[in-house]
């Protein structure tokens, strides 16, 4: 475990609702590997809820000081696109719950997404 509380295994969102359009939500991610400095597994996650996207990638995270960045990049499905692409990029901040608060922001086939969601430890 790092000093930040983030662990290994799989962090998931406090509720598995649909997103809204130009949002992300449902999220899980598996964290697999861990160092002083890094943070790495792989991720899923429902984009634009009007036309859901699901999809699976690989997400890492640098911690540098008290600020932990991530980025995450799937190949999702959506009606009529089975190659749609995803990049996500934001920060982590582990709550005083121990929970983690995830910022983020990207792009999809489907549009720009943003906004924050809240993951626990299962």
């Amino acid at each position: 475990m790092l000093a930040t509380g983030v662990t290994t295994g799989t962090w998931a969102s406090a509720q598995a609702t649909p997103s809204q359009a130009g949002t992300c939500g449902a999220f899980s991610w598996t964290i697999t590997s861990l160092t002083a400095t890094s943070v790495s597994g792989s991720f899923n996650a429902t984009c634009n809820g009007s036309v859901p996207m699901t999809g699976a990638g690989s997400a890492t995270a640098t911690i540098s000081g008290s600020s932990i960045a991530w980025t995450g990049t799937a190949t999702a499905s959506v009606p009529g696109n089975n190659a749609c692409a995803v990049a996500l990029s934001g920060t982590l901040d582990v709550t005083a719950r121990g929970n983690l608060s995830v910022s983020y922001a990207g792009t999809t086939c489907l549009g720009a997404v943003s906004g924050t969601e809240t993951l626990s430890k299962r």
